[in-house]
């Protein structure tokens, strides 16, 4: 639904006067004016950029070590200032397009640099030195695109540069081989910590939200994998990773009390204790066997349910629209699984729709109504 079908609808419940519909729509019409125009003005100096940049690069051979150097540090310098001028004047969208050209530059200033030294690359080395470098510029962004690239190229570098030490190769090896996803649960679960001690006062800013959204794509990529490849440990009932599993049941101990502390919702807990209890029961089994074929299914119906629930309760229709989504997915892949031909799945699908009309006749019974529906009753 646009904004004007929106906001004649609140008119007509009576939430708004016609002339304070007109003043919003009179703002958003503005403020769309002045996005056009900051994005032709990226476009323009992304353009003049580029061309900057392939001149320096016809003449690279001839220009010396020091004035790299001096003109890496002087574009610093100059878009340093730029995002500052920016902020002072409210400019948000022209300062989110500095602090992104801000990050590109230290990232091109730390390869200017180990080219000029003759500096050998170690892994993923200069990527952990440039997420270092950019954290001071996160709290400054009002959007997430910096923060959302920040995050993995964070994750994955330190990840991988801490795989070289042997310590961590060994926990590595503990931690896969004694339980499915062992690994990405870890990491997941780390995130997770940390997503709920960050204390309220700062959950407004972008970087917070963009850990939210990976936390969401880590539980989701670790659901799949679980969901079609049934972890890669297969093992018998006495190799269940008791040690590795009371690790994690420790973990969501402390994150249900971080929560419960910060006072806030146990959206995540029940998430992630979802994913914890799958992903021991598979490896309890043959990889691939009927049940954990089974354990599987409801697994991700589980976590789905968890989502559809608390979007239900924080009234959001396009999350609740894409949980529903994604569980009539699920169920009908479960179907051809169960029932193999396409007419039994037919079948299967018209009781289960005929239970599900039941299931909401009942519901309706049951469920008291809400104030509007009583409201709008009593209006009638």
């Amino acid at each position: 639904m646009n904004l004007e079908k929106k906001l004649a609808d609140w008119q007509k419940q009576k939430f708004l006067t016609p002339k304070a519909a007109e003043k919003i729509l009179s703002y958003e019409r503005h403020k769309k004016a002045n996005e056009f125009s900051y994005i032709m003005l990226g476009l323009g100096s992304f353009f003049i950029g580029v061309g900057l940049i392939a001149l320096i690069a016809a003449n690279w051979e001839n220009i010396s070590a020091g004035i790299k150097l001096g003109s890496a540090g002087l574009l610093l310098v100059l878009c340093a200032c730029g995002i500052y001028i920016c902020h002072l004047k409210g400019k948000t969208l022209l300062q989110e397009i500095l602090l992104l050209l801000y990050a590109l530059l230290i990232l091109a200033t730390i390869g200017l640099v180990a080219q000029i030294f003759q500096l050998q690359p170690e892994g993923l080395k200069a990527f952990v030195f440039w997420s270092l470098l950019c954290i001071p510029l996160l709290p400054l962004s009002s959007a997430q695109p910096l923060s959302w690239v920040w995050i993995p190229t964070f994750l994955i570098s330190v990840c991988e540069q801490l795989g070289r030490q042997t310590w961590y190769q060994s926990w590595q090896n503990y931690i896969s081989d004694n339980f499915a996803a062992g690994e990405g649960l870890f990491v997941l679960f780390l995130l997770t910590l940390i997503y709920a001690a960050i204390p309220q006062r700062l959950k407004g800013q972008a970087w917070y939200k963009s850990l939210q959204t990976w936390l969401i794509i880590g539980i989701s990529m670790i659901a799949i994998y679980l969901d079609v490849f049934q972890g890669y440990y297969d093992a018998a009932a006495e190799e269940a990773g008791l040690s590795s599993a009371g690790i994690f049941a420790l973990m969501l101990i402390a994150l249900a009390a971080i929560n419960h502390w910060q006072k806030q919702s146990q959206q995540t807990a029940l998430l992630m204790a979802v994913l914890l209890l799958f992903s021991f029961l598979l490896q309890q089994n043959e990889r691939y066997s009927l049940i954990n074929e089974l354990l599987s299914f409801i697994m991700t119906l589980s976590l789905l349910a968890v989502v559809l629930f608390y979007a239900y309760r924080l009234a959001k229709p396009r999350l609740i629209n894409l949980a529903a989504g994604l569980i009539a997915l699920r169920v009908l892949l479960g179907y051809f699984e169960l029932f193999g031909t396409l007419s039994l799945t037919g079948w299967g699908f018209i009781l289960s729709g005929f239970a599900i009309f039941i299931s909401w006749g009942i519901w309706k019974k049951i469920a008291s109504l809400s104030p509007i529906d009583k409201e709008e009753k009593t209006n009638a």
